[in-house]
């Protein structure tokens, strides 16, 4: 499965922090639901241009 040109931004709103997740990637090369964790730390500023780009 091929990584897309523009990844879908998936927040997960967890106790303590936000996790910010791009996808689909494919489970086998990055796990758990094909999801991989590109930000989870607490206070975290996001800049969604610069992921996207």
């Amino acid at each position: 499965m091929a990584i897309p040109a523009a990844p879908t931004i998936e927040f997960r709103d967890d106790p303590g922090h936000l996790a910010v997740y791009a996808r689909p990637l494919p489970v086998e090369a990055h796990g758990e639901a094909g999801l991989i964790p590109v930000a989870s730390l607490p206070g975290v500023v996001i800049d969604l241009a610069h992921l996207l780009a």
